[in-house]
């Protein structure tokens, strides 16, 4: 091939390209947004971009930014009542609000021997409680502490209120603990704990945390006090100041009985005489005052007053101190309390408390029980009333058949004798007769 021939083929090839290049480029041009025209003027600088309308732009308001010059609109307050803040659940009535109102309650005691005997606290307050409440009691039986018995009503007038008793000689928190589920009954409005006797203060606090979790598990809702029993006094430790200082330490609400004791000064006059671990008479119904002021508030009518004048309805006498339990069982941590007959009904409801009752005076010497009488003599059958010296032996005679008998009467164990003896017969020798008359025997001989 020659030279020309060769420019010319190179030629042709570059045209080719060089026009499939400009159509390319007229394709493009026509088919992008500004077309022939939009090209053309932008060549000459008149080219704008298209107005793109906003279908929803008439629904949409448009509102101006305010000027410097133009002041704010004020706004206008609005008609509608404005949110009333949240407001709070009133809070529960207490105990004592609950009482004035007129509730029937119910109350659960777990306790020792000191809630035991028909004159300790719990029996007294019951009794105490008959003024303004209808009250009924139920303690634990004495075959099965963990049975109640039959309910006793203590008569009274006006709303109910019903107390488990289940108090035990040798009760402890520990064996509360492991049986609450035996001696709580429907839902109580509050639980007594009042315990010591059988303790040390070495157990005691442990068992009482111990009961306090199982009477929050089982009673979450009920309220529950603890008891500061007064001091014992048979030389064993006191736990007063332990439970004190265990209530403390667990924010646990209590009684304290023992400082109202000491601040009156009666701990040594409520000893029982007969059971020096328990309280007597006087000592059950201070104890029971004290509590009522404590969980229901004001002053209730004692035992005293609110018996009538003619004796009806009294609590029945016991001849020792209220300390003393019937049947106890010391040695055994399961035996019940010893019970004696419950004391009966008032035969008419005792007058309501006082606007301003009299304030309590401590007793001013210890309480004694009445002498008990002694027994009468077995009736015995009358001495002799002849003399009372023995008679003097008589000289021994020989029996035989010419002795005769002696005529004199015996003297009558029923006639009245000589008041002094008088001298027997001087000793003679006896008559002889008979075959032996030869060699007489005497007295002198005999012996």
């Amino acid at each position: 091939m020659s030279g020309a021939s060769r420019v010319r083929s190179t030629g042709l090839g570059v045209v080719v390209i060089l026009t499939n290049v400009l159509i390319v480029a007229l394709v493009a041009i026509g088919f992008s947004q500004r077309g022939f025209s939009g090209w053309w003027d932008t060549l000459r600088g008149d080219w704008q971009p298209p107005t793109v309308s906003d279908p929803y732009a008439d629904d949409a308001e448009v509102t101006a930014p305010p000027t410097e010059s133009e002041p704010e609109p004020t706004p206008t307050p609005s008609t509608s009542p404005s949110p009333s803040p949240t407001t709070e659940e009133p809070e529960p009535p207490s105990l004592t609000e609950r009482f004035e109102e007129g509730e029937d309650l119910s109350v659960l005691v777990l306790g020792d021997r000191t809630g035991t005997h028909e004159n300790d606290w719990v029996a007294a307050w019951a009794r105490q409680l008959t003024s303004s409440r209808q009250v009924q009691l139920t303690s634990t039986l004495a075959e099965d502490p963990t049975r109640y018995g039959d309910p006793v009503g203590f008569g009274g007038e006006g709303p109910a209120l019903d107390i488990d008793n289940a108090s035990l000689v040798q009760g402890t928190p520990e064996y509360a603990a492991a049986r609450l589920d035996l001696f709580v009954q429907g839902d109580p409005d509050l639980v007594l704990v009042s315990f010591g006797r059988a303790n040390t203060p070495e157990n005691l606090p442990e068992q009482l945390s111990d009961l306090q979790d199982e009477l929050a598990q089982a009673l979450p809702d009920t309220q529950v006090r603890y008891v500061v029993q007064p001091p014992r006094r048979d030389g064993e430790p006191v736990v007063t100041d332990t439970v004190r200082e265990w209530a403390a330490e667990e924010d646990a609400e209590v009684i304290d009985v023992a400082q109202v004791f000491e601040d009156e000064g009666i701990v040594d006059a409520t000893v029982s005489g007969r059971d020096p671990l328990s309280v007597n008479i006087f000592g059950g119904q201070r104890w029971a005052e004290i509590v009522q002021q404590a969980v229901f508030g004001g002053d209730q009518q004692t035992e005293d007053d609110a018996a009538p004048d003619d004796g009806a309805g009294a609590a029945p006498e016991v001849d020792e101190d209220a300390g003393g339990e019937v049947g106890s069982a010391a040695g055994d941590p399961t035996a019940a309390q010893g019970s004696s007959p419950q004391p009966a009904a008032p035969a008419a409801p005792p007058a309501g408390p006082t606007a301003d009752p009299f304030p309590w005076q401590p007793p001013v010497s210890p309480w004694s029980p009445p002498s008990t009488p002694s027994p009468e003599p077995a009736p015995t059958t009358p001495a002799p009333t002849g003399p009372t010296s023995p008679a003097r032996p008589t000289d021994p005679t020989d029996p035989t058949p010419t002795d005769p008998p002696t005529t004199e009467p015996e003297p009558s164990p029923t006639d009245p004798g000589p008041t002094e003896p008088e001298p027997g017969p001087e000793p003679t020798d006896p008559e002889t007769s008979g075959p032996d008359a030869a060699e007489p025997l005497s007295w002198r001989t005999a012996s």
